[in-house]
């Protein structure tokens, strides 16, 4: 049977999310079906709120990874 394993992350952390992703696909013997993603439209910085503001002119976008697999 397939499964599906989602991931999410900021872009700013994209290299922890693979690190998450590595870590993942090590410890489960799994057999890849499909790996798809996307990233989120970034939030122009001069809507976000005055403690959201980071001196950028958008916001990091958020990261989706998503891993159909079957059980090996």
């Amino acid at each position: 049977m397939q499964q599906i394993k989602l991931f999410v992350s900021p872009e700013s952390e994209i290299g922890s999310m693979e690190e998450n992703v590595n870590a993942w696909l090590r410890e489960n013997d799994v057999e890849i079906v499909q790996v798809f993603g996307n990233i989120a439209p970034q939030t122009p910085a001069y809507l976000a709120t005055k403690s959201e503001q980071t001196g950028r002119r958008f916001h990091p976008s958020d990261v989706f990874l998503a891993i159909v697999y079957r059980k090996a």
